[in-house]
């Protein structure tokens, strides 16, 4: 039970840094634009497992929500 309580708020800590990452690096529209894009290539990559998907679809919907 401990274990999933850390893990619970390492993903939201790291969801954080990766939200932050993409509005602090990106001055532009089509650099947002091409970071989703190249996160759509990393969900659809075959070595991506299930939580590193739902991760970045949420980072996705997250960024642009708040575009």
């Amino acid at each position: 039970k401990q274990n999933r309580s850390f893990i619970r708020e390492f993903r939201s800590i790291v969801f954080q840094l990766g939200r932050n990452s993409v509005f602090n690096y990106s001055q532009t529209s089509l650099q947002i634009q091409t970071i989703c894009l190249y996160l759509i290539d990393r969900i659809l990559s075959p070595e991506s497992t299930g939580d590193v998907r739902l991760h970045l679809i949420y980072l996705i919907n997250d960024v642009l929500h708040n575009w």
